[in-house]
């Protein structure tokens, strides 16, 4: 009834290993480990496939063998700064490829003589 999980992510004062018993309270688990108890997003699992949980009413999952505590996102930087909406800025790749657009469009509209 007890399975060893890992206590990962940036928000982890000190990540490590414990032995716990399967549906223990997150609580109980993770004591006084994190770094700050506001602004975290604790997930049951891995960032990618687990499940999003609260310290109050979290459990550690019959699944799981991974706790991680990662920055909520109100305040985190972007993570994919170069893909997000916001206005172009002038470089001269941006010139070089705007440049060789508009003279295809010229001889797309042009008739051969």
């Amino acid at each position: 009834m007890t399975r060893t999980v890992a206590l990962a992510g940036s928000e982890m004062a000190d990540p490590s290993y414990v032995k716990t018993m399967y549906g223990a309270q997150l609580s109980s688990v993770l004591g006084s480990l994190l770094s700050r108890k506001s602004g975290v997003r604790l997930i049951n699992g891995n960032p990618l496939t687990g499940v999003k949980t609260s310290l109050e009413d979290g459990f550690v999952g019959v699944r799981s063998s991974e706790v991680t505590a990662i920055p909520e996102g109100d305040n985190a930087d972007e993570m994919l700064g170069l893909a997000s909406c916001r206005a172009p800025t002038n470089s001269l790749l941006t010139a070089a490829i705007s440049a060789g657009s508009s003279a295809r469009r010229k001889n797309m509209f042009s008739m051969p003589v």
